[in-house]
């Protein structure tokens, strides 16, 4: 498999990740407890995070659907996949989160780094 095909498979399944993400931080004190997260936060702060989680779902699915990759947008979700890791990293050392939050925080480096790779080692296709 070459860094393209797993890169577009990563594309749907963070789709399906992000719709997860979406209901633990729609949902904290349920969902949210399920998956390892702190106790509920501000309302203001919980939807805000779920709203934008779900807009990145369909960004992700938006750019698995295309033929060639829309770069500075998936460079972007690079951008995004790493800070949500460092996030995950910062509140697991204040002792905010557990194991899993770094298991589900993982995921996401992993999803970004394949990215990453493909964006370094593959050549942009020339404007028609």
């Amino acid at each position: 498999m070459n860094l393209k095909t797993l890169s577009r498979a990563l594309l749907y399944f963070t789709f399906l990740y992000n719709i997860v993400g979406f209901l633990c931080f729609a949902f904290p004190a349920s969902v949210g407890k399920m998956a390892g997260f702190p106790a509920p936060p501000q309302l203001v702060y919980s939807t805000y995070g779920a709203v934008t989680i779900l807009v990145w779902a369909f960004v992700y699915l938006y750019l698995a659907r295309q033929v060639e990759f829309n770069r500075p947008l998936l460079w972007v979700g690079v951008v995004g996949k790493f800070n949500v890791f460092m996030a995950v990293i910062i509140s697991w050392q204040a002792g905010e989160i557990n194991g899993m939050g770094i298991l589900l925080g993982g995921a996401d480096l992993l999803m970004g780094l394949v990215w990453m790779a493909y964006l370094l080692t593959s050549r942009p296709q020339a404007a028609k």
